[in-house]
């Protein structure tokens, strides 16, 4: 038997709504302890339509800055973090 408490749930499909959430939606939630589990979906989905060519350093920088972020989440709330990501081409 399983038991899940959601406690929240939001969906963004622009860099805009994630950095909104995770800059100042989930500060608040962690800091009162309703969060013991942050999920994020398509990380960098967020960010495949905005940056082409000589800009994918930019992007790359984006995700990583938000990587260190979740990091610090992580570490200061002592929460786990599951960062899930499509694979958009298949290599060979």
């Amino acid at each position: 038997m399983f038991v899940f408490f959601i406690t929240f749930i939001t969906f963004s499909i622009f860099q805009d709504g994630l950095l909104s959430c995770l800059n100042r939606k989930a500060p608040v939630l962690l800091k009162s302890g309703a969060i013991k589990l942050v999920i994020v979906d398509s990380i960098a989905a967020h960010f495949r339509s905005d940056y082409e060519g000589h800009e994918m350093y930019k992007r790359a920088q984006h995700i990583s800055n938000i990587g260190s972020l979740l990091e610090t989440y992580s570490h200061d709330y002592h929460i786990p973090i599951v960062c899930i990501n499509q694979v958009a081409k298949l290599v060979e």
